[in-house]
């Protein structure tokens, strides 16, 4: 089926997109905010729902701004922009609340705390692509919904040094090499170049760096005092304003001498519970994040962290037990039934539960409040402005 029809736009759904209603059908539209009135296309799925193509904004809502991003309407990042922040803000609070409800199968959360930083200029890293040349090198992101190169003069979510290096690449005073297809550019302490305080790596058609030295660079970013190193081309947290209070909400008050770290990626929260003298042991299937996190230990003498390279579900399987206190930060699948089971097996006291996923984080932290575990804290970082992204740390325990 495929029709034009008027839509209004009632609330916005997990991935983003506004929700509409009509004729039986859930509706799905890009790029809409509550309130929106639009036309728009229809493209029926294979259930009761449809997607919204070639839509238009006949009466925006109350809640529509003037977006400070002048790519907005082309660019595929940032679906949210043009959406007042408070609103977003409020969006996302209550889509948390409602997958806490709906797949937590629990009725009784704590308070959802809302913590927010600017929200513009947060962004500590970017992947650009890269095109044709003039006098420096075209850069950009994908197009809504393509492949396509959308170039970009500026990006107002950068952090300002990564705002000089791009503008630095396009107009040549920073070297690309013209066989590059993709950059990877990230904040660094460290860096002393042409932009003091960014780095970048260009990629080929493949995504393999240009520099064979470039596979295992690492940038230095400061988390509560530490210079922590940090993989270019890895994973890293990418909100330069708020990850130290990501890392304080994460570990403040995490009770035991010992703890144990799943997920540990490069030691973002392993190496600062050392710091303050606890013993920490982290768990990652990251080769290369588990290598940089023991070089983080060894540089910055901290003795009392140590890292495994394992899977995490097969190493909790071959324990007898483990510390009171654990820490877990999945990748977005969460942690699944196999891990989760293994938690209540081992029924460590504390746990807290960072996630970037709503729906797996309110999944699984429900099976655990089901298990026994009671959920004391919830603190949603608004660490990803203008997407419907979001982190979110929520403080479990289990009574003695």
């Amino acid at each position: 089926m495929e029709t034009r029809v008027e839509l209004q736009i009632e609330r916005v759904a997990p991935g983003g997109d506004g929700v509409a209603h009509v004729d039986g059908l859930v509706v799905f539209v890009p790029r809409t905010f509550p309130g929106d009135r639009v036309s728009a296309r229809l493209v029926r799925g294979k259930e009761a729902w449809a997607k919204a193509v070639e839509v238009e904004v006949l009466v925006p809502a109350a809640t529509r701004v003037a977006s400070p991003c002048t790519h907005s309407q082309t660019c595929g990042g940032c679906p949210w922009m043009g959406w007042d922040v408070a609103a977003q803000r409020a969006a996302k609070r209550e889509l948390l609340a409602d997958l806490l409800r709906r797949m937590g199968r629990h009725s009784e959360w704590p308070e959802i705390q809302v913590v927010a930083g600017d929200d513009l200029g947060w962004r500590s890293k970017a992947e650009w692509l890269t095109g044709a040349w003039r006098a420096g090198a075209v850069l950009g992101y994908r197009a809504r919904g393509t492949n396509d190169l959308v170039e970009v003069d500026d990006c107002p979510i950068l952090a300002p040094r990564l705002r000089d290096l791009l503008l630095g690449l396009k107009n040549g005073t920073v070297a690309l090499p013209r066989e590059a297809r993709s950059a990877t550019a990230c904040l660094d302490e460290s860096a002393t170049g042409a932009v003091p305080g960014a780095s970048f790596s260009a990629q080929d058609r493949a995504d393999a760096p240009l520099d064979v030295r470039d596979a295992d660079r690492r940038v230095r970013r400061m988390v509560q005092g530490l210079p922590l190193e940090f993989p270019l081309r890895g994973f890293q947290q990418g909100n330069a304003q708020l990850l130290s209070s990501l890392v304080d909400r994460a570990t403040s008050g995490l009770d035991g001498d010992e703890v144990l770290d799943l997920y540990s990626g490069s030691g973002l929260f392993a190496l600062p519970l050392a710091a303050r003298g606890r013993a920490v042991h982290g768990i990652e299937l990251d080769a290369v994040a588990v290598r940089t996190a023991r070089i983080n230990a060894l540089r910055l003498g901290l003795e009392g962290a140590r890292f495994t390279h394992s899977d995490v579900q097969v190493w909790l399987s071959r324990q007898a037990r483990i510390p009171e206190a654990v820490l877990v930060d999945p990748p977005r699948a969460g942690l699944g039934e196999a891990v989760v089971k293994q938690l209540v097996r081992l029924r460590p006291t504390h746990i807290r539960h960072v996630s970037c996923d709503p729906a797996t984080l309110a999944r699984d932290a429900g099976a655990l409040v089901r298990a026994g575990w009671n959920c004391l804290r919830i603190d949603l970082l608004d660490m990803f402005p203008h997407t419907p992204h979001m982190e979110v740390v929520m403080h479990l325990e289990r009574p003695q």
